[in-house]
Formats: C-alpha cells, sequence, structure tokens
C-alpha cells in the first residue's frame, strides 16, 4: 500500500509496485498495466499521480504506449552494432534469439540511380531485389529489401534463402565474403505496409538502416534497407 507521508513521492512508490511487479513476472513483456482508473482506486490516488508513474516508466522504457490499446510492459531492446558486418541470422543467434525469415518477393529489377552508385553498376543493369519479413522468436521485427547485381550473382534469384543466410550462400556460391560497409541510420514513421507486416499502428516510429555492404578489397556486394521497430532494437555506435 502507498505511504502518503512517506519519505518517497506518491508516484515513485507506484512506479515502484509496477517495477516489482515485472520484476516476479506478474507483469511480462507485452501484457498490458492496469488502467488508470483502476490504479487511482487500488492505491487512493489521483490520476495526476498515476500519469506521472505511467509517463517516467515509459521515459525509462519500461513501459509502452500503443495508440488506442493501452500502455504495455516494453520487450528488452535488443542491442545492436550499427558498424559491424554479420548477416541478422547470425547476428541474432548470438545474441540468444531464433531467427526466421520470409521472402515476400523476390525479382529482377533494372537498377534505379541510387542501386547503380551503391553497386557500382552501370545504366539498365539488371539487379535481383529480394524483399524478406524477419522474425525474432516468431515475431515480426524487421522488413529488409536487398539488391545484388544479377550478372554477379545470378544463382542468388534460386535460391531458397527463407532457410538459411544470404551472406552464408554467397560465401559458399561464390566465395565472397562481407566484410566493409557504409550505413546510415535515420528515424522514420511506419506506413500502411509497414504496419500490416510488423503487426503495429501506422505512424508509429521505425528505425531505417540503409547500407552498401563490400568485400574487404571494396567490391561490391549488396544495397539493402531495413526498418527495425523502434520500440524492439538500440543502435551501439
Amino acid at each position: 500500500m502507498l505511504k502518503p507521508s512517506g519519505i518517497k513521492p506518491l508516484y515513485a512508490q507506484l512506479k515502484e509496485i509496477i517495477v516489482t511487479m515485472i520484476e516476479r513476472n506478474e507483469l511480462k513483456p507485452g501484457d498490458q498495466i492496469p488502467t488508470e482508473k483502476y490504479l487511482t482506486i487500488k492505491y487512493g490516488i489521483s490520476r495526476i499521480t498515476v500519469r506521472k508513474a505511467v509517463e517516467e516508466l515509459v521515459e525509462d522504457d519500461i513501459l509502452v504506449r500503443k495508440q488506442g490499446k493501452g500502455t504495455f510492459v516494453a520487450f528488452p531492446k535488443i542491442e545492436r552494432e550499427l558498424i559491424t558486418v554479420n548477416s541478422f541470422s547470425k547476428r541474432m543467434s548470438q545474441k540468444g534469439f531464433v531467427p526466421g525469415s520470409k521472402v515476400l518477393s523476390k525479382e529482377l529489377i533494372t537498377a534505379t540511380p541510387t542501386i547503380q552508385k551503391y553497386l557500382k553498376i552501370g545504366p539498365e543493369q539488371e539487379v535481383i531485389a529480394i524483399h524478406r519479413l524477419r522474425f525474432l522468436d516468431q515475431e515480426p521485427v524487421a522488413i529488409e529489401k536487398s539488391y545484388l547485381a544479377y550478372d554477379s550473382y545470378p544463382l542468388v534469384l534460386e535460391a531458397n534463402i527463407n532457410i538459411g543466410s544470404l551472406y552464408k550462400f554467397l560465401e559458399k556460391e561464390y566465395n565472397v565474403y562481407p566484410e566493409k560497409s557504409d550505413k546510415t541510420l535515420e528515424i522514420i514513421k511506419c506506413n500502411e505496409i509497414e504496419a500490416k507486416y510488423l503487426q503495429i499502428n501506422m505512424g508509429e516510429p521505425l528505425f531505417l538502416l540503409t547500407g552498401a555492404i563490400y568485400t574487404a578489397d571494396h567490391r561490391s556486394i549488396e544495397y539493402v534497407k531495413t526498418v527495425f521497430k523502434g520500440d524492439r532494437f538500440r543502435f551501439k555506435v
């Protein structure tokens, strides 16, 4: 029970109660916390006090608000290194997750000026465009668009990359190893298609990671654009 005459303010006491419930697994990641009205009645405090406690827990990434749905216990942030070059599957397996992948589309397209620039190819050249949905423990967490020069890696067009890693395939079939990258990171708002695949609301924040992947001698391998759920990842520089 809260102590009105205690040393700690009432909102701080409520924060401790909620954190303790999470630590004891009474509230698990993804669970909705009790409503503002319920907490007000149960602990005999004002809505303003409840609101302040919840707001600070949201700022601390312990809780997360979902528009139109309520406030939930946040999943722990997945730390991802920005500068290293590694496959998504390998990187996430090393962190203890079970990674998964679903190919949404794979086709030959004509390279745009941006793709030409990053893959260092000429105009009108064909590239393999791969659109994949990425999973961790069966939860959709990222959407990835990869582009590879068809002339350099034609076998990729027929490869089954729902199973295994694209980089492993390139190593096996072409003896090509990704070693270097140029990457940029920005925050964008989720559009309708991304919301559908990632099972979130439109307008929610996403990380957009754009990069070009190279061999050790700086030969172009891949141009890739990936959007990550904003509430599930933290990037380390």
